[in-house]
């Protein structure tokens, strides 16, 4: 993945626990794989409700 940068974050176990199983399930290929998707998650509410608060 070019221009990517390596981060660490500190989970509660729940939340590895919840990674480590949609890895497992085939639902992501990888825990970086299941946090990226997370952060665009993220990023997509956070436009929404900069919209509504726009309208």
């Amino acid at each position: 993945m070019p221009n990517a940068e390596k981060v660490s974050v500190t989970m509660t176990p729940d939340m590895m626990r919840a990674l480590r199983e949609s890895v497992e399930s085939g639902e992501f290929a990888t825990t970086s794989e299941a946090m990226r998707d997370a952060v665009r998650v993220w990023q997509r509410q956070r436009l929404e409700f900069a919209e509504r608060l726009e309208a």
